[in-house]
Parts: structure tokens; C-alpha cells; sequence
């Protein structure tokens, strides 16, 4: 099995998985930036009162960083009384820095685990080993502890030969430079 079916199977309870099948699974740690005060809003809507684990779940305040305008600032404020209601153990406030770097940092992001946030660079996690996705404001709020994910379909990627690649790699900067050298302007005088 590949690395995503791994975890998806031992947060299901399950010897194995496979890609494309349906696997309801534990989610480790949950995350909600900035953007996403919806996702409070959506949590008391459908009845929420608690979250499902105060260790496992975090606000991070790193897209209105510092607040552009009053409602972002207002929006701030409802979510921190939201995380001490709850009593949240993880809240990375304004100038603590971005969530995919904070969380790994407070060392909440760990090999094996999955991790949901309301945000599309969420995989980024899997260079820390585990699995992340990104997910809406409503979703996250009905995740609680268990997501219902389609294990997914992996590659094997084959790294090049230094000598195959180098031309290609570098600074864009640097690739300007080496395309401006084969280009040839001729002069309009």
C-alpha cells in the first residue's frame, strides 16, 4: 500500500484500502484560518455546542494578518471568543505566522496522522508525513471527529538525472537571463 492508504487504513480500523473505495476515517487535527468565521457560525447552526477535542483542533489567524479593514477585525473577535469558550489549546494569533508552518512548529503535525483545514494548501503537510485536505467553512463544522474521504490515486514519481534537468532548473530570474541570451532583437533604427 502507498503512504495515504496507510494512514487512511489505520485511521479506519482497517488492515487495507484501496484506491477509489469509500473509507470513513479518524481525523487527528482539525484547523480553521482566518477566513473561515462561517465555519463557527455553521457549528451552531446544525447544534454544535462543544468542540470534539480541544487538544485537536486550532484556529490560526494568518490570512487578515494584520486586520486590513473592521470586519476582518470583527471577525477576529468572534472567533477568539469562540476558542476560549471552548477552551482551544492551539489559537496561533495574528503575527504567529502560517498555518502550514505554526502547527508543524508547535509540533501538532506529526508522521501518519490527518489533518482537515479550511485551506487548499493543506497537502503540504504530507512533507511532514501526514495526510492533509482542505475542506469549506460547513464542512469542517460537521467533521467532528470522522471524515469520509475516497482513497486516492497515487504515482510513483521517478526523479531525473541532474544532467537531464539542470537547463530546466533555477531561478525564474535565471531563466530570463538564459532566454534573453538566445533570443536575438534586431534593432528598429
Amino acid at each position: 500500500m502507498h503512504a495515504i492508504e496507510k494512514i487512511l487504513a489505520r485511521n479506519s480500523g482497517r488492515e487495507t484500502v484501496r484506491t477509489g473505495e469509500i473509507v470513513t476515517a479518524k481525523v487527528d487535527f482539525a484547523e480553521i484560518n482566518d477566513l473561515y468565521l462561517q465555519t463557527v457560525y455553521s457549528f451552531y447552526e446544525m447544534g454544535g455546542e462543544k468542540v470534539w477535542d480541544r487538544e485537536r483542533c486550532a484556529f490560526v489567524f494568518d490570512h487578515y494578518a494584520p486586520c486590513p479593514d473592521v470586519k476582518s477585525a470583527s471577525n477576529h473577535r468572534e472567533m477568539r471568543e469562540f476558542a476560549k469558550k471552548n477552551d482551544l489549546r492551539f489559537h496561533f494569533d495574528t503575527n504567529c505566522g502560517v498555518c502550514h508552518q505554526v502547527m508543524p512548529e508547535a509540533g501538532v503535525i506529526y508522521p501518519g496522522m490527518i489533518v482537515v483545514a479550511t485551506d487548499s494548501h493543506t497537502t503540504t503537510h504530507g512533507a511532514f508525513g501526514a495526510m492533509g485536505t482542505g475542506c469549506g467553512a460547513t464542512d469542517m463544522a460537521t467533521k467532528g471527529p470522522w471524515l469520509g474521504s475516497v482513497a486516492p490515486h497515487t504515482r510513483r514519481l521517478t526523479p531525473w538525472a541532474p544532467s537531464k534537468c539542470m537547463r530546466f532548473v533555477g531561478s525564474k530570474e535565471n531563466e530570463r537571463r538564459r532566454r534573453s541570451r538566445c533570443l536575438s532583437i534586431k534593432s528598429t533604427r
